[in-house]
């Protein structure tokens, strides 16, 4: 994040990284268009690198004039209650509101901050595991392919999973489409994704309620 960003937008969100950034995107440009340039979507470049650049934001000039509505999106990898509890403890240093759990938001007098932990703020995981459910619902028998070579895949190799299988299963399913692509934030500029789907049920309430007035 540059640490000179000039706050002019009334929506700040914060997200993990480059894929990330592009879904949510996406994600507002599809389902709320009207609300896209009110929203400054910043790339932290890293879960670790959260709380030294949400400090170093909250100092920066306009921020408490300018700012009516803060999004913090991040995996919850191995753990969601520990990605929850890491969120709000900056929060209540940087004396902004915590929200009580994931997927929730919180306000006061002046702003309305919100937390929202991939997959769905209730599992662990990230957002490659809700790209895959998305895909389930509108192209699952594709998806069924792929699920049987990275099970051969791991009966060649003799292991019980991958490292990162959520990311093979993804990165192998956008390299089959049309327009192939091994980077999910090219696959989703490329419209590999669709928006009209139950997975997102939740998300899509999440930020239907942090942008109402």
């Amino acid at each position: 994040m540059n640490s000179k960003i000039e706050i002019n937008k009334p929506i700040i969100i914060l997200v993990e990284g480059k894929d990330d950034e592009q879904f949510l995107s996406s994600f507002i440009n599809e389902l709320f268009p009207n609300s896209i340039s009110d929203c400054n979507i910043i790339n932290l470049q890293g879960k670790t690198n959260f709380k030294s650049q949400i400090s170093a934001l909250s100092k920066t000039p306009g921020f408490r004039e300018n700012v009516k509505v803060l999004l913090i999106f991040l995996d919850a990898d191995d753990s969601l209650t520990n990605t929850f509890r890491s969120i709000t403890n900056t929060l209540k240093e940087l004396n902004l509101p915590d929200p009580v759990k994931p997927g929730e938001l919180i306000s006061d007098k002046q702003i309305k901050v919100g937390v929202y932990i991939f997959p769905n703020s209730k599992d662990n995981g990230t957002l490659e595991d809700l790209l895959i459910e998305m895909i389930k619902e509108t192209d699952n028998k594709s998806l069924e392919c792929i699920y049987r070579y990275i099970d051969c895949i791991k009966k060649v190799q003799n292991i019980s999973k991958l490292k990162h299988e959520s990311k093979s299963i993804l990165y192998s399913y956008f390299a089959i489409k049309q327009e192939p692509s091994d980077d999910p934030c090219t696959s989703i500029k490329r419209k590999a994704l669709e928006f009209n789907c139950k997975s997102i049920e939740k998300l899509r309430k999440f930020f239907e309620e942090a942008i109402k007035k």
